[in-house]
């Protein structure tokens, strides 16, 4: 239940509704609103030295609360002219008054204010928005940002109905709040001229005897902390090193750490290792192109907005044509999919998960999905367990099974 006006501001505002109607006895409310503005009650400042600090609508903190007032005002949905006759009240009532050619100043700032965060939330939800794909609910919109305050939650309502109007979404059967993204970008393809060669790659434990990969393909490798994500990420560019150009992006580690772990190969001088490392945090997807390369993120995640990692895994996507990306995500230990949920899936066109089976007192290896099978069997929801040894190896100790 929201706080009452205090009953000083109550007769101000009651007061000035009357002294701004053209009647006779203005000398009377003058008068009231003098006596008036007296009521509202003082708020006490820190410093005991000055008689008027922290008092409402006293010089020093004048500007201050009109301001708030006027912000209060057009964040609660009063309209210009109706916030404009109130600060002009409160205006006239300060001790000393307060500049009438200033108020205008008040107004336009709240709703500078109220059109930035309006439009702040109305960029994060296009965002949310082109990461996903397929139908969705408002509800989904509002736990997936945060959408807690009932002005928000009105505000995304605008907002969804204007992504309607400009065709970004439509509404979607018959339930309320309930929509689908129209995708409208289409890349046309060449399906008579294309080679149909599959982009030939090696990956640790037999994966790559299960599924089969093309040129512009993205793969996500899920992993439970000391899983052997980084191990898995150099062992595949040391398979594969020697036949294509690869782009190792690590968001962990320095040049020291790198050495050491590439010293853990023993089979191998530094020297001979061939592929280019570089050290980055976000936006991945600015370093990859469309040529032939292998693009190794290790690792991508997302701490505040999980779902964002879905995006960001589209943007990636988007910017391959003739090489692959093998993006490696941080997951919970005994679930499948990684930090972001369904959303790290929608681009996968493999999806494995790297994790410790307690149970087995073995590492466990994964298919969670793969879209081009080795075999004619689906190899979706197979395993099998590994050891890790010295950081480097993996070495199966079972078959693979369903």
């Amino acid at each position: 239940k929201p706080a009452p006006i205090p009953e000083g501001l109550l007769e101000v505002l009651k007061a000035g509704a009357v002294a701004s109607r053209p009647l006779k006895g203005s000398a009377y409310n003058n008068k009231v609103l003098s006596s008036s503005i007296n009521k509202i009650p003082y708020i006490e400042g820190d410093d005991k030295n000055d008689d008027n600090a922290g008092k409402m609508f006293r010089e020093g903190r004048r500007d201050e609360d009109l301001f708030c007032i006027a912000n209060h005002l057009i964040k609660g949905g009063c309209d210009e002219v109706k916030a404009r006759q109130v600060l002009d009240i409160l205006a006239k009532n300060c001790d000393p008054p307060f500049p009438e050619k200033e108020i205008n100043a008040k107004i336009l700032s709240a709703l500078r204010r109220s059109d930035r965060r309006e439009k702040a939330l109305s960029d994060e939800v296009r965002e949310w928005i082109l990461s996903s794909s397929g139908v969705f609910l408002s509800s989904d919109v509002v736990k997936c940002l945060h959408v807690s305050s009932r002005d928000e939650q009105k505000n995304l309502s605008k907002i969804l109905s204007r992504l309607c109007n400009e065709g970004l979404i439509e509404r979607f059967g018959n339930k309320n709040g309930c929509f689908r993204r129209v995708e409208t970008e289409v890349e046309i393809l060449d399906f008579v001229n294309a080679s149909g060669k599959e982009f030939e790659i090696d990956f640790p434990m037999g994966l790559s005897g299960q599924f089969k990969l093309y040129r512009g393909n993205l793969g996500i490798i899920a992993g439970a902390k000391s899983a052997g994500k980084t191990a898995f990420a150099l062992d595949t560019v040391k398979r594969n090193m020697n036949r294509r150009e690869i782009v190792y992006i690590t968001s962990e580690m320095s040049g020291d750490e790198l050495q050491l772990r590439l010293d853990k190969h023993q089979d191998l001088k530094l020297t001979d290792w061939k592929f280019r490392a570089i050290r980055r945090g976000d936006n991945f997807a600015d370093l990859v192109d469309s040529s032939e390369k292998i693009f190794i993120i290790d690792f991508l995640e997302n701490l505040q907005d999980a779902w964002k990692i879905g995006a960001e895994l589209k943007k990636i996507h988007d910017k391959l044509r003739d090489g692959i990306a093998i993006v490696f995500l941080q997951k919970k230990g005994g679930e499948d999919l990684a930090r972001g949920g369904q959303y790290t899936l929608d681009k996968a066109r493999f999806y494995v998960a790297l994790d410790q089976d307690k149970e087995a007192n073995a590492n466990r290896v994964k298919i969670v999905d793969a879209k081009a099978w080795r075999t004619d069997r689906n190899p979706r929801g197979m395993y099998r367990f590994y050891k890790l040894v010295d950081a480097t190896r993996f070495i199966t100790t079972t078959e693979w099974q369903d």
